[in-house]
């Protein structure tokens, strides 16, 4: 599984989405556009490298799973802006790392 991290704002990132999927190779985007919102990341080190997942809205990859990683880096154009000066304060989604519970 080839993990996608950028945001299909970006052109770039957007014509590699595509032709991962015109090739039919499986991916996972995890749009900076948006992230942390709607995304977890857990993961500890072990001797044998990093374990844990990453999940994203109706999905879930673990590490282990990981065979390519594809990273552009979006700027702030790239980024849902913030909401409107005076509007109601959304609720913010949990942070999106997380320490593993055993301190490991």
């Amino acid at each position: 599984m080839i993990l996608v991290c950028g945001g299909l704002a970006d052109s770039v990132t957007e014509l590699v989405c595509a032709r991962l999927e015109n090739c039919g190779y499986a991916y996972r985007l995890l749009d900076l556009g948006h992230y942390p919102a709607g995304y977890e990341v857990a993961w500890r080190s072990q001797d044998t490298g990093p374990s844990g997942y990453i999940a994203g809205p109706g999905w879930r990859l673990d590490l282990d799973d990981v065979t390519g990683v594809f990273v552009r880096y979006l700027g702030l154009t790239g980024r849902e802006p913030p909401p409107a000066a005076g509007a109601a304060p959304r609720r913010r989604a949990r942070r999106g790392v997380r320490a593993d519970p055993r301190g490991v």
